[in-house]
């Protein structure tokens, strides 16, 4: 492997997890109950399968992730704490399970889609946008 790819890869990865540990550190995850982490259980699962299932685009050449809905959901539900971890969960899960990517594939996938999300909801939250996971149900039922 070249030596200007694992060294990509490896500023990616740390440079990951340095905004993750940020985060994290800014805005320490506050759920309580078993009520908000189901919800985060089950917004993990749909981003796992739409990364795992992509829907297939141009002829089925190329292949559209549709887990970025469940993961711009977890900003704003469950804070950017919940959201850049379980984004990078869920992209090592889908990565090496599901598609049975490299390590070196699954890893740089996961830290790039942990980039967006960690500066995304960095954005949102800098901007006044609301975290309320206190008002998240998952098993109510209007």
């Amino acid at each position: 492997m070249k030596r200007t790819l694992v060294a990509y890869v490896t500023v990616v990865s740390v440079a990951a997890i340095l905004l993750s540990a940020l985060i994290v550190a800014l805005h320490p995850v506050e759920l309580q109950g078993l009520k908000p982490w189901l919800g985060v259980a089950a917004l993990v699962f749909l981003m796992v399968a739409g990364d795992g299932f992509g829907v297939r685009v141009s002829g089925g050449r190329a292949v559209f992730s549709i887990s970025l809905i469940p993961a711009v959901a977890m900003v704003p539900l469950f804070g950017p704490s919940i959201a850049v971890l379980s984004r990078a969960f869920s992209q090592i899960l889908a990565q090496t399970f599901i598609l049975k990517r490299p390590a070196i594939k699954s890893i740089f996938n996961a830290a790039q889609f942990s980039l967006a999300t960690g500066l995304g909801s960095l954005v949102y939250v800098a901007m006044g946008g609301p975290v309320d996971y206190e008002h998240f149900d998952v098993l109510h039922i209007a």
